[in-house]
Order: C-alpha cells, then structure tokens, then sequence
C-alpha cells in the first residue's frame, strides 16, 4: 500500500479499507450490531493532525445492561462454556485469521487513530497482537487435567473402618462473565492479551473500549461476527461514559474484571469490585528504572535506553524512563544519549523514516508539558527536548526529552508522565542503585546493564518488579512470556501459560479408586 506523506491515510483502495473501520454508528451486542440507545456519537481524532477520522457510538448504561446481561445468559444457558477447548479455539482461529488477513489495514489504523510511527504500528501493534492470539490458543490446547498420587485412607472404625485409596483429579473451568478494559496506547494488542485468553477458557465477555482509541477495540467485533461466535459470547461497547466502566466493575453479574491502565482508575475499580468479591486483574502503571554500572558498555546502554523510553512517544507502562548511572560514568552516558536522541525525528507517522509520533491528546500534552515545567522550576536542567516541536504547528507533538539535576522523590522521578521524559540520576555503588530502583510505588519492569552477567543477575532477584532485561534482553514481547507487576503496578499475568490461566477458576475432583 502506498502511503500519503499528510495527512497520514492510506491512498486508493486502502484508503477505502481503513474509511469502513473508521466511521462506526454500531454496538456489538448479543451477537447483533446495534445503534446506542444514547442516540449519540463520540468523535474519533487523529493525534498527529488534530483533525476528525471518523466516529464511534456513545454506550450509555441501558447498552451496558443489554451487554451484561447477554454475556450472563450466554454463559449461564448458552453452548460456549459446554464446548470443548477444541471446539472454541476453532472459532477463535477464524476471528484470528480474519484479523492476520487485514493486518495492513490495521497497521494503518494504528497510525491515523493512535500516531503510532509507521514501523511500530506494523510490527507491535498488528504483527505482534496476531502472534500473541495465535499463542494464546496454543496454551490452550496444550492444558491437561493434572492427576495427583493416590492417597490411601484408613477410616476409624466409627466410619466403618474401611480402607479407600482416594484419587484426585485437577481440572480448569471458566470463571463466568468478564469486563475486560484495556488503555488507549496499544488497544490492539491490549485487547488480543485479554479477549483470546478468556475466551477459549469458555468465559463470555464484554469489553469496554478506550474513549480514546475505540475504533481498534471494535474490529474485535468485526472478527467475532464474520467467524460465527454464538450471540452474547463477545460483546463490544464503545463511548467516553464513566458510569459505564463502573457498572462494568461492580453489577454482581460480572465474575471477573481484567483492566490495563493507571493505578488510579485500577483503585477505583478494585473498590467498585469488591461488595461482589469478583476475580480482579490489573495491569496497572510503571515508573521502570534503568541501571547502568561502572562496567557497562556505554554505547549499548544509551542504545538500549534510547530505543525503548519513547516507544509510541513515551505511552507506554513498561518504559524506563528513570536512568540510574553510575558517577564514574555518568557525563559520558549522558553525552552518548543526547548523540542519539538527536537522530530522533518527531513528525508524519506514515513516514517511514519518523521515529517519534504524538501524544493520545491536547490534554495529556498539557499534563507532560506542566510536569516538565514543575521540574525546571525546582531546580531540574533540561539537556535536551523539554517542549513542543517548533517545526510541526499541528498535532499533539512533545520532544523527547532528558533531564537531569533531579531528586528521586520528586514528583517527576516519582509519577508515570506517560510522555517521552526521562531523568538521568547518578550513584555510587550498586546498594544505592538498588535502593533508588526500588524506591517507587510501581513495580512493573527494570534494566540493568552491565559486563557483568552474574553481577547483573544477583541485582536483578533485588528488584521488586515484575520483570527485568539485562543488556537490553529482546525488545520483543514473546510470545510465551507472562508479564505483570508488585505493588501498584497491579497483580496478575497476560501472556504464556500464567495469562491463561488468569480467566480459570481450579476444580478439584475426588473419586474412590478401589
């Protein structure tokens, strides 16, 4: 497909394709597509233009009822949780390959609708949401029953006296009914790490879109239609409501939330959750850490910390965006980084050759702008970026930004901007790097780089997150690798085996075997 260089569409035939996913009047719901019962509308912009691509329909809460209530009676009555594992990844293979055979398209839903760069909207965003479905299915038929050891049991002889030889068996069933939400900044693959998993566990679900970015939550729909899922199984509401995501959390017809998105709106839903005591997942924010030590290679380090603190302009929970340096090299890091930064280009994110697209919105830029401000006014100095690109007079553009002369407890070192903004931070030896690593009320991911592999290790199982890359590791989310967070960075996996088994509740079966 051959690419405008503005206003970021795709042209002929292609420009047709992203158009028909672009101007939604409908609700998926009960297996039907259906007009709000709001009447209303919600404008969908493109980030890098500030113009208006399309619409998406308004959910109030009488959709929501009509969602919920579908998906407990498909549960509760309906052939979905009944069927075989076999059976339910057959249907979802199809969604999947209907997805994989407009993966283009996507990719160039992915820039218009969120300004993610040409390069990643194809490969994180669409190539990687249909790896990761494809995975997903692949766990699920490789789970067993697990049997335990006989266990022989003598009865007193009040009880008759007997000797039993007790069997136990371990099987996964389904939860129930699932809210699934997840962010503005990746709902493709958001989306597919939640609705795949649940689904093949024989749960029916109802997904609440990003007000953001809806129109990547609804292709979902789209899939579910064209491969035949039985009404109600999947059901997909759109719209900027609040009062819907909190029915979502707490109706006693949901048994399950799984939600991806700030700390503070996973509070409020583990509040709106328990009078109902639900199963509760969250992914949650980040304010990951960087360490580089004294022996590290330092072109690599500043290429690691380079290439991943901006991805998708910074929107990104796992991003390290507190560099810890070592003193002794801590100029020399900051010299290599700012050569690198400056090879960044802000811009077109249907160019090919853009590396940094825009924020999600007029108000977030304000927020990272303001944030910025606060820190150069208590004393921070910019090294570079720290504003508005001066050459783009559209789009809600931010620089890459690096700033140093910062405290660990300041707001800027402590709160996820959710921005391409990074602090660098000297210290002088490994317990200090430690202590400032760990001294955050996230926990979701850290990088440590260092010649020495060992030493690096020893420091990683001393970080409270719940990953870690050491020199860099690979800048792909595999396929087979769970993923989740400690303290305010949420609980829970998606991903591998362990995302799987999120959306299944354990049943123990106890027989007599002789």
């Amino acid at each position: 497909m051959e690419l405008y260089a503005s206003p970021f569409f795709f042209k002929s035939e292609g420009h047709v394709a992203l158009s028909g996913l672009t101007e939604r009047l409908e609700l998926y719901i009960d297996g039907e597509w259906s007009r709000p019962l709001t009447g209303k509308q919600q404008d969908v912009i493109n980030p890098a233009t500030e113009e208006r691509i399309g619409s998406a329909p308004e959910a109030g809460i009488a959709d929501t009822e009509r969602a919920i209530a579908a998906a407990r009676a498909a549960f509760d009555d309906g052939p979905w949780p009944l069927m075989t594992m076999q059976e339910r990844a057959g249907y979802l293979a199809r969604m999947i390959d209907w997805l994989a055979e407009r993966e283009g398209v996507l990719a160039g839903l992915c820039v218009a609708e969120i300004g993610a760069p040409l390069g990643l909207a194809g490969g994180m965003h669409a190539a990687m949401t249909i790896a990761q479905m494809r995975a997903a299915l692949e766990h699920a038929l490789r789970l067993r029953p697990r049997v335990l050891e006989p266990t022989l049991t003598r009865y007193p002889e009040a009880m008759g006296g007997q000797t039993v030889v007790g069997s136990y068996m371990i099987v996964h069933e389904p939860v129930g009914v699932a809210s699934l939400f997840s962010a503005y900044n990746a709902p493709l693959l958001l989306n597919a790490l939640k609705i795949i998993p649940a689904l093949v566990a024989g749960n029916t679900a109802i997904v609440k879109a990003p007000p953001q970015s809806p129109l990547q939550t609804l292709v979902f729909a789209d899939a579910a239609a064209a491969a035949g899922l039985p009404p109600g199984v999947l059901n997909v509401l759109t719209g900027t409501s609040i009062a819907v995501g909190e029915l979502l959390s707490s109706d006693p017809r949901i048994d399950l939330v799984s939600f991806t998105g700030s700390d503070a709106v996973g509070a409020r839903i583990m509040a709106q959750a328990s009078p109902t005591i639900k199963r509760v997942f969250l992914e949650l924010g980040g304010k990951s850490p960087l360490i580089v030590r004294k022996d590290a290679d330092l072109d690599l380090a500043a290429g690691v910390g380079q290439s991943v603190y901006s991805v998708q302009a910074g929107q990104g929970c796992m991003l390290p965006t507190r560099h810890l340096v070592h003193q002794s090299v801590f100029d020399d890091y900051i010299e290599r980084f700012t050569a690198l930064a400056a090879k960044q280009i802000s811009g077109d994110p249907a160019n090919p050759n853009t590396t940094h697209g825009p924020l999600i919105s007029a108000e977030h830029r304000d927020r990272v702008e303001a944030i910025v401000g606060r820190a150069v006014a208590q004393g921070a100095e910019v090294v570079f970026g720290g504003q508005r690109p001066p050459h783009l007079e559209r789009g809600f553009f931010y620089e890459p930004s690096l700033l140093i002369g910062v405290q660990n407890q300041w707001e800027i070192a402590q709160t996820e901007i959710f921005g391409p903004v990074v602090v660098a931070m000297p210290f002088k030896d490994d317990d200090e790097a430690i202590a400032l690593a760990n001294d955050t009320v996230y926990g979701l991911s850290a990088h440590i780089i260092s010649s020495d592999f060992g030493c690096a290790l020893a420091l990683a199982s001393r970080i409270r997150s719940g990953e870690v890359y050491i020199n860099g590791g690979s800048s792909a989310l595999s396929p087979q690798q769970p993923y989740g967070g400690t303290k305010r960075s949420g609980f829970g996996y998606q991903g591998g085996d362990e995302g799987l088994t999120e959306y299944m509740n354990l049943k123990t079966v106890i027989y007599k075997a002789g």
